[in-house]
Parts: structure tokens; sequence; C-alpha cells
């Protein structure tokens, strides 16, 4: 079957528009959402425009500013770490810079989130639980999936 982008527009928001934010303010110049996020006007007034792009396609028609599209699909078995390892770097070198990057995938829940846990696990020295506690306290609706959960864990005693 075939879609058009009305159907695929109006399936992602009654899927995603459950959540109360379409992005949240994590810490340290970090913001953590869903694809809408990446469309919203108010970004260029709070001075986002450095973007994380999870999705399989970049959905911005022209970005706000520098961004990296980091293509994986939301499944159990889709090796992250790789993924989290560049976001990292790319991430701290915004913070050098002293720019906010907004690191999303379609829900905002489990993709965008593992990178943002990840890069907290590594900046701070966090376990995978508190990473994720911390993230949680500022985005309550992320919802890793299995498989990334395993991974982040994994990564965490690795160190």
């Amino acid at each position: 079957m075939k879609y058009n982008n009305i159907y695929l527009q109006q399936m992602l928001e009654t899927l995603f528009h459950e959540v109360e934010n379409d992005y949240n303010y994590i810490s340290n110049n970090i913001f953590l959402g869903n694809i809408f996020a990446s469309h919203d006007k108010n970004l260029i007034g709070m001075r986002i425009r450095n973007l994380i792009c999870l999705t399989m396609t970049i959905d911005f028609q022209e970005p706000l500013g520098d961004y990296l599209h980091l293509p994986i699909l939301d499944q159990r078995d889709a090796n992250i770490i790789p993924l989290c390892k560049k976001a990292y770097l790319y991430i701290e070198k915004m913070q050098i810079q002293g720019r906010q990057v907004l690191v999303y995938c379609s829900a905002g829940k489990s993709r965008s989130a593992a990178i943002v846990i990840y890069y907290f696990m590594k900046k701070y020295k966090m376990n995978f639980e508190a990473a994720h506690k911390y993230v949680m306290e500022r985005r309550p609706c992320i919802e890793l999936n299995s498989g990334f959960k395993a991974q982040l864990r994994l990564e965490a005693k690795l160190d």
C-alpha cells in the first residue's frame, strides 16, 4: 500500500502527539524531542540550531544550522552504540562552541533518548540506571527498546 504525505502526517500526529511536549530541556544545552520538534519555529528564537536526527530520512527541508544525521530503526537488534559514539563527539564539539543541540527521533522516546543517556553516561561516568533516571526526570515519556537498554548497560560495564 502506498501512503501519501497527508496520511503519514495524520498517522504521525496521532501516534506521537500523545506526549506532553515535542521536546524537553535535559541539561548542558541538550534538548531531547520528537520529529515535530525539528519543525518548531521556536527553536530559532531559543538559538537551537544544531540537530542530531535519528530517523531514517531527514525530515526537514532546510536545516536551521548544523546537523548530524544518524539513521537507525527503533528495533531491538539495531546496533546503536556506534551512533552514540558519533553523537557524543558531535555534542562535545557543540558544547565547546557553547551551542545548543536538539537530539530527536520519531517519537522522542527511544533512539534519541538512548543517545542522550549514553552522553550522560560517558560525560559524567554515570551507570545506565542513573543516567536513565536523570533523563527520565526531565522527559518522562522516554521508553527505550529492550535492545538499546541492554547495549547501554553493557557499555556502562565496559568503562
